[in-house]
């Protein structure tokens, strides 16, 4: 588009500063909104996602019909244009769903990687929330993240990331927190907020992949960036406190300390009972850096100023 678009009357100027104001007033809001604190969150910006959708066509070329590769060049077209979410619906979603599933074995096992690979970059564009809210029928989406125990541990990680990069704006952090239930194919009931929360103890907690211990460290530090609901709190707090009792290197030290001082600050009663019943003696942590020595004053302090919990 051209730069010179100045031949407009002083009625459409107007209306376009108005706009301006509403949509700059709205994200002001929605910011505010979603983010208590003002540290940015972690992102996972090192992805490819139209590379991942030339590698899907080359896998899927004779296994998906002219509409599915329709389905995925609009999703490419997505990625590098200005086309917006408007463009993606319903049947992008269930194609989606498709590819994740692994088409019950036809499809190679590298193809659900592939596609969050395309899904961590759909994270990264502003307006993907139109298309996760075309979802809230099937919840296909969340459906696959709420089985993150039953992935492959390469799928665990790049899920994580995904979940990472949902965490980068407003309006998909607060789609990740939604507490609208709906039931799953098990009769369970669950939501975004459980969902996302069970993703991120789950990640952390897990001994088998050091690398997706550090992404759960990284989601649960940006969940802590938001007001959360007392249960939320708590339940990430019970998580990051287990994993404090291993020898932690000072970023995921850092991260795991900031993230239960902020829990302490939304759960002033559990979280502080549960960092003396459960966490290790925060003082281990002493001489890795200043910031943390910091984190763990902090954090004492508060200890030591509530009843019952005087710390020795």
């Amino acid at each position: 588009m051209a730069d010179n678009d100045t031949d407009v009357n002083a009625g459409e100027t107007n209306d376009t500063n108005e706009t301006k104001e509403l949509k700059d007033d709205f994200e002001t809001k929605s910011i505010r909104r979603s983010y208590k604190y003002d540290d940015p969150p972690v992102v996972y910006k090192d992805v490819d996602g139209v590379a991942a959708i030339k590698k899907l066509r080359d896998f899927m070329s004779d296994l998906i019909s002219a509409e599915q590769h329709t389905y995925l060049n609009e999703l490419g077209e997505y990625l590098v244009s200005e086309s917006g979410a408007w463009a993606l619906g319903e049947e992008h979603l269930e194609f989606i769903s498709l590819l994740l599933s692994g088409g019950d074995g036809k499809f190679a096992p590298n193809v659900p990687l592939l596609v969050l690979e395309v899904l961590k970059a759909c994270a990264l564009k502003d307006d993907i929330v139109l298309v996760l809210h075309q979802d809230r029928k099937e919840h296909r989406i969340m459906s696959y993240i709420n089985k993150i125990e039953s992935l492959t541990l390469a799928e665990q990680e790049e899920t994580a990331k995904l979940l990472c990069n949902l965490c980068g704006q407003p309006t998909t952090f607060d789609w990740l927190l939604y507490i609208s239930e709906w039931t799953e194919s098990d009769g369970q009931s669950f939501s975004n907020s459980k969902a996302t929360t069970r993703a991120a103890v789950h990640t952390v907690l897990n001994e088998k992949l050091t690398t997706l211990q550090k992404t759960g460290v990284c989601l649960i530090y940006n969940l802590a960036l938001k007001e959360l609901f007392d249960d939320v709190a708590t339940e990430l707090a019970t998580a990051v406190l287990q994993f404090l009792h291993g020898d932690l290197p000072e970023d995921q030290a850092y991260m795991c300390l900031l993230s239960i001082q902020r829990f302490m600050a939304i759960s002033y009663n559990d979280v502080p009972a549960l960092v003396k019943m459960l966490g290790p003696d925060l003082n281990k942590f002493k001489g890795l850096s200043e910031r943390v020595d910091k984190l763990v004053e902090e954090v004492n302090a508060k200890l030591a100023t509530l009843p019952n919990l005087q710390t020795d």
